[in-house]
């Protein structure tokens, strides 16, 4: 039975209500549904993985809401509960009702409120009696799928309000991290012969002064920091209500400004493996990658973690070649321990050749000169599979139907192990795996998180041909999946896969 509210909260005329525990609908906030492909043997196929959703709460005390504004994951419940006072929890901007996600009242008769968020992006909410002056309001902020995911900002004097005559410039640029949860910010400055006393992120349209919201450091040229993505910068830095300040000792509001807008920028992951590594690699280790590609093909930004590695990385590079193949290093990473980010110019034509898949990422290490794990750069990850003597890996998309040469022979007619093709399956957020073998036996499944722990092993019997299994990792794991990305790595007795999937 749905439970609706009784009557219309002060200020609001005729509004459709939302039931009390209801979801997003699936075309708010432009968002859309995001799978990662596992290819492993022949055909695979992920929808996000679920995970234990969470409950968060919120207090409605007199004039707030404690916290004002939270970051969730897509799936998670916020209960408001009521402390004191006659409130309303109205999604909205701008103390607007204007056909509301949800709307409740939150009072002593309407205690509690809950409403689950199953798409990402920033909901904005507010309390009607008491938004427009006691500014109740507040911002719930659901990652997953955040979009944009690049910004940019150019500084000059010019910009300040009032304007500053200045010859110093600075250039920022800001990515989001594959965990969504930071912001990575690069500034880089020119001609300032002034002390910098601060350089900060600033909440304001253009032409109009704000407060501070973050605060990047003090520095000489330039600066490279992560700080944590919230809803109160992340939604404004989205509808160009961002800004850029320098401020220096003669200038102290600041000597130069510039707002930041979004950059349309190519988003390419590359999942890293030993598996995919031509020359045979005994290994743990995983990686990460995202590679953001300027619109105009100017220039790339690589964003690359690594764990468990066998020893020291003594090089990274993106080579060009097709999966299964070594080919010629195109940008040098240089030495890193962990984590690495660079920037890069690029022309049109290695954007292109990148878009085509060819293109990959090589980790040596001190124990592997040649490379301990390697990971294909792409919209889609694609993995080589080992050949008939154990080592190395053969391109994807050779041999044909039937050829009894493939690994292991006994091939069913119309089975091929080198083609593969992926379809979008989704089976109530869980995981569905949809492969087939040249014969019937196990796939091992093992999930890392990113950091390297690894979260659980499960077996899987495959019948010779089509199979199509639908998992509750979870279950299968006996263990709470952690939010974000995670790392399966698939095995059988031909091949060997490691892949990112997003778990919601």
């Amino acid at each position: 039975m749905t439970n609706k509210i009784p009557f219309d909260p002060p200020g609001l005329e005729s509004s459709p209500f939302s039931e009390r525990e209801t979801r997003c609908r699936a075309d708010r906030n432009g968002s859309r549904a995001s799978m990662v492909m596992l290819l492993v043997l022949l055909a695979m196929c992920v929808a996000p993985v679920a995970r234990a959703a969470e409950r968060h709460d919120v207090i409605g005390t007199t004039f707030e809401f404690i916290p004002r504004d939270i970051t969730i994951a897509p799936g998670d419940t916020v209960q408001w509960i009521w402390d004191f006072g006659t409130h309303t929890v109205t999604e909205g901007e701008d103390c607007t009702v204007d056909d509301p996600l949800f709307h409740a009242f939150l009072d002593g008769t309407h205690p509690t409120f809950r409403y689950v968020f199953d798409d990402p992006g920033l909901i904005e909410y507010f309390c009607v009696p008491h938004c427009e002056f006691q500014d109740m309001r507040g911002t719930v902020l659901v990652t997953g799928g955040l979009e944009p995911r690049v910004f940019e900002a150019d500084a000059d004097g010019t910009q300040m309000v009032p304007p500053v005559e200045s010859d110093a410039t600075a250039k920022m640029r800001a990515y989001l991290t594959s965990g969504e949860d930071q912001l990575h910010v690069q500034v880089k400055v020119e001609n300032l012969v002034n002390e910098m006393i601060g350089c900060h992120l600033h909440l304001g349209a253009p032409g109009s002064n704000g407060p501070m919201l973050a605060n990047l450091g003090i520095f000489e040229d330039s600066l490279a920091v992560d700080i944590p993505v919230q809803p109160t910068l992340i939604g404004p830095m989205r509808d160009g209500n961002i800004y850029l300040a320098i401020h220096t000792t003669p200038y102290p509001v600041g000597e130069i400004r510039g707002q930041v807008s979004v950059v349309d920028a190519g988003v390419f992951e590359a999942p890293l493996d030993p598996s995919q590594c031509v020359n045979p690699v005994e290994s743990d280790g995983v990686g990460f990658a995202q590679v953001y590609a300027w619109p105009d093909g100017s220039r790339i930004h690589v964003d690359l973690e690594t764990h468990g590695l066998t020893s020291p990385v003594i090089g990274c590079h993106i080579h060009e070649a097709p999966p299964g193949v070594d080919g010629p290093i195109r940008f040098d990473l240089g030495a890193f321990d962990g984590r690495v980010v660079r920037d890069f110019a690029t022309t049109p034509a290695q954007i292109a050749t990148m878009e085509n898949g060819d293109y990959y990422l090589n980790v040596h290490t001190e124990q592997y000169l040649f490379g301990e794990i390697r990971g294909q750069i792409g919209f889609q990850s694609v993995s080589g599979i080992p050949d008939d003597s154990g080592g190395g890996s053969s391109p994807v998309g050779h041999g044909s139907p039937g050829d009894d040469s493939s690994p292991g022979g006994d091939t069913p007619p119309g089975v091929d192990p080198l083609e593969f093709h992926a379809y979008p399956t989704v089976s109530d957020g869980h995981l569905v795996l949809e492969f087939q073998l040249p014969r019937p036996g196990t796939v091992v499944i093992d999930g890392f998180t990113p950091a390297g722990r690894r979260i659980g092993q499960l077996a899987l019997s495959g019948r010779s041909g089509q199979n199509r299994v639908p998992l509750d990792l979870e279950e299968a794991f006996g263990t709470r999946l952690p939010s974000g990305r995670i790392f399966l790595r698939l095995q059988s007795d031909i091949a060997t896969s490691t892949h990112a999937v997003t778990v919601r």
